[in-house]
């Protein structure tokens, strides 16, 4: 694979410089994926519930932009992230959903970024802003309905 990899120009000597194993634990890794299961039917099952009209709260994190701007750009949390206590929620109306082969889409205009703790705040280089609309996906990420 290493040879490979070095015919495509990715790696510079014939050999790789070290050895690793892997031996999984399959025991953990049975686990770990039956607890993403679990989360997964949970955002499921709130996606079903959710109607066109009701509130939503997208909770985000965020990092400070590189560029030297005071903008903070956000970043989605995911249903593995434990906690409650999120630096940003975006409320937002449902506006409409859909079921897609990548997971559950969810299309909100932003009503509010009161609850956010940063000043000014983009998503995917556009300004978050009352007014907008975004497209946010269940299936890994959660939403707060209450």
């Amino acid at each position: 694979m290493h040879r490979a990899a070095k015919n495509k120009g990715l790696f510079v000597r014939e050999y790789p410089c070290y050895q690793r194993e892997f031996e999984p634990i399959k025991s953990e890794l049975d686990a770990i994926s039956k607890h993403l299961k679990v989360k997964r039917q949970e955002n499921k099952k709130r996606f079903k519930a959710l109607a066109i009209g009701d509130t939503i709260r997208v909770p985000f994190g965020g990092t400070f932009r590189s560029d030297g701007t005071d903008r903070t750009s956000l970043t989605v949390f995911s249903y593995v992230v434990d906690g409650s206590d999120f630096k940003c929620l975006i409320e937002g109306v449902v506006l409409d959903k859909n079921k897609r082969k990548n997971g559950f889409n969810i299309v909100y205009r932003i009503i509010s970024t009161n609850l956010c703790k940063y000043d000014s705040i983009i998503y995917n280089s556009k300004d978050i802003i009352p007014g907008e609309v975004l497209t946010h996906n269940m299936k890994y990420f959660k939403i707060v309905t209450k």
